[in-house]
């Protein structure tokens, strides 16, 4: 379960650096009301994608997945320290939250198989708590590097800390082994 929460706290901590990142990158570009508009395009990809990945199954067992997802999400989000104009911050943003919604899955199903049996309620708990404590942390972060340095040294250092947190989750990959035969049919979706 340490692993799943890790997973679930390096992506928040990511979802955190782009929720201060782009309101100030909105701000530095004269349009402070523009921030919310362009974080709800993280939404747009993120639904599309989720209907997809919900539809097909994904090609990796669980224990690859979760680094896979952490890695993809910590590189795609390079993109967005790269555009010097908010439409391009916007097309950036359109492609970063394309792997928000399969890492939320990939969350709540490698559940099932890292928690303890009769422990499903209090392991999402933990998921939920970690996403949030990394998304706090990832905010506290962001906000002093956007103040020192802006918006672009807050997206390569998100993405220098997912990287790092992708990482660990791949030498932590064999705790998601599965353990059962049901097991091996969840870690197979």
């Amino acid at each position: 379960m340490r692993t799943v929460a890790l997973a679930a706290l390096g992506f928040g901590a990511l979802i955190g650096f782009i929720e201060v990142g782009v309101p100030a990158a909105a701000v530095g570009a004269g349009h402070p009301t523009a921030g919310g508009l362009l974080l709800s395009v993280l939404s747009v990809s993120s639904v599309v994608v989720g209907i997809a990945y919900g539809v097909r199954p994904w090609p990796r067992p669980m224990h690859l997945r979760l680094p896979a997802l952490l890695f993809g999400f910590a590189a795609l989000i390079t993109l967005l320290a790269l555009p010097g104009t908010l439409w391009g911050l916007c097309l950036a943003l359109l492609v970063v939250g394309s792997l928000i919604t399969p890492q939320s899955t990939a969350h709540s199903m490698a559940i099932e198989i890292a928690a303890p049996e009769g422990t499903a309620t209090e392991a999402f708990g933990w998921v939920v708590t970690s996403v949030t404590l990394g998304a706090a942390l990832g905010q506290s972060v962001s906000g002093q590097l956007v103040e020192l340095s802006g918006p672009p040294a807050s997206f390569l250092t998100a993405s220098a800390v997912g990287v790092v947190l992708a990482a660990v989750l791949w030498l932590r990959r064999s705790t998601l082994l599965p353990r059962t035969r049901e097991d091996l049919s969840l870690a197979g979706r």
